[in-house]
């Protein structure tokens, strides 16, 4: 109680913060880093609709000033950020693959300097895509929605190349596919491996131990199950994953 309420307040001071710089700096060169950081907490006090309507003030201004082009992208990020993907897949989905095709016409005319971050966050926008598309599979069970989320984690390797990261993302989400067509012993041990072989990306290793602890469940493991829980919300506590598992 203690600690959310700490948190609460940090919140409320970094929105106070914000804004103030926001309205006494209404021409600032920083302006669009101010809206930016001002609507990821927005999102933080679970204010998606305020923090969207930041989101695409600071995507206007990138375009107005023609800033860095990754200014705009990281507001397009944000605007699919404001919905969840666990909840509002519906409207996730959506502006997720838009994110993902202005990445690419994005890349094409970016300074060299911003490629590196345009990049991190075009598999940014994946790695939300893949669990969106996930959410909607769980949520209607059916298999055709499970199908195609599993030939959207096969060809990432195709359009975002080889890295270390890349493939993280697909071996997760395409063990959490294999565990939701009832092989769950196997995928199990596809997510086990993949937590091992790729543990410094973080957000795959926290999805990993989310679904490792379904999936050991689903076996009657319930120790088990319950260990990897504890991992993740140890190791991995601010991630959405810890959330989900509350």
């Amino acid at each position: 109680g203690l600690l959310a309420a700490e948190r609460a307040s940090e919140v409320d001071s970094a929105l106070a913060a914000y804004k103030k710089f926001i309205d006494d700096f209404p021409e600032s060169r920083l302006r669009a880093d101010g809206l930016i950081g001002y609507a990821k907490v927005l999102l933080l006090a679970e204010k998606a609709g305020d923090a969207r309507k930041r989101f695409e003030e600071a995507g206007k201004l990138a375009d107005e000033k023609k800033l860095f082009v990754s200014y705009g992208f990281e507001a397009l990020l944000g605007i699919a950020g404001s919905f969840s993907v666990e909840k509002n897949w519906p409207l996730a989905i959506p502006e997720y693959e838009s994110a993902m095709q202005k990445a690419g016409n994005a890349l094409r005319r970016a300074r060299d300097m911003e490629k590196p971050i345009l990049e991190r966050m075009r598999l940014q926008a994946a790695s939300r895509l893949g669990d969106a598309m996930i959410a909607k599979a769980e949520s209607s069970g059916r298999q055709q929605d499970f199908d195609q989320a599993r030939t959207f984690f096969t060809g990432l390797s195709g359009s975002l190349g080889d890295g270390d990261r890349v493939q993280a993302l697909s071996k997760v989400g395409e063990a959490i596919c294999v565990l939701y067509e009832g092989r769950t012993r196997e995928a199990l041990l596809k997510l086990a491996e993949a937590k091992v072989n790729h543990f410094t990306n973080r957000d795959e290793v926290a999805k990993a131990l989310y679904y490792m602890a379904k999936a050991a469940d689903k076996l009657g493991h319930t120790s088990q199950s319950v260990e990897f829980i504890k991992e993740l919300k140890e190791s991995y506590p601010n991630s959405d994953w810890a959330r989900r598992a509350d």
